[in-house]
């Protein structure tokens, strides 16, 4: 314990985190600049998405929010409730991962350490004990900043790794299941005909085709609804 003490010091958590920011940063300058030697090289163009960078930049990204947290909290509640909340953030994602509660494995892995590192920097704020607005100010402007840090974390990795939409093939009588999402859709019947007053030598001014169908998440009912499907003559548009 002694030895684990020696080693869990402010700045040997510091460095630990200049260091992890270091490697991220070097790894996120390599993708960005591979497109261009790659053209300077080869002529070719080439282009790097979204998951070349959450592949490569995930643990370190990770491995940093974790070490804010045990900076924040070392210093204002000690290196028993940092250890504490790093254990827990790390069970956490552990627990989110095995029962898939986002239906995707990087928010799954994240959103718990994320979590634990949003309650260091607010507990953080909550222990100034300045007097003065100008020494509030002074002590909570880095965390502030800190705050900040992790929710935008949170954006991109809710934003890169939610899948919010799909599509899939859906017949009259069949289920249709969006694998990325966790939901299936059953039509369960489709009326169309003819709407509205007279129009154009048409017996009515729009077709409508109503679309009925019940939606299943994981297997299990969830909701039912309509969808109406208009094809407007006069106008010469469709819509829903």
């Amino acid at each position: 314990m002694k030895r684990l003490n020696d080693i869990l010091t402010l700045r040997n958590t510091l460095f630990a985190t200049v260091s992890v920011l270091t490697l991220l940063a070097a790894l996120i300058t390599m993708g960005l600049l591979t497109p261009f030697f790659v053209r300077l090289g080869t002529g070719e163009e080439i282009l790097l998405d979204a998951a070349y960078f959450n592949l490569r930049a995930a643990l370190p990204t990770l491995a940093l929010v974790m070490l804010l947290t045990l900076c924040l909290l070392i210093k204002s509640a000690g290196k028993k409730a940092g250890l504490l909340v790093f254990g827990l953030g790390i069970a956490g994602s552990a627990l989110s991962a095995a029962f898939s509660l986002f239906s995707s494995l990087p928010v799954n892995i994240s959103f718990p350490v994320l979590v634990a590192a949003f309650f260091a920097v607010v507990y953080r704020l909550l222990s100034i004990k300045e007097k003065s607005l100008k020494g509030i100010l002074r002590k909570a402007g880095p965390h502030i900043i800190h705050l900040g840090a992790v929710l935008l974390l949170v954006g991109i990795i809710f934003s890169t790794n939610m899948n919010l939409e799909d599509s899939a093939v859906a017949p009259v009588g069949e289920m249709a299941t969006f694998k990325s999402m966790g939901y299936s859709v059953l039509i369960t019947d489709i009326i169309s005909g003819v709407e509205g007053e007279p129009y154009g030598g048409h017996s009515g001014s729009s077709y409508v085709s109503t679309i009925y169908f019940d939606v299943y998440r994981w297997g299990q009912p969830f909701d039912s609804g309509q969808v109406r499907y208009i094809s407007d003559f006069k106008w010469q548009q469709s819509y829903t």
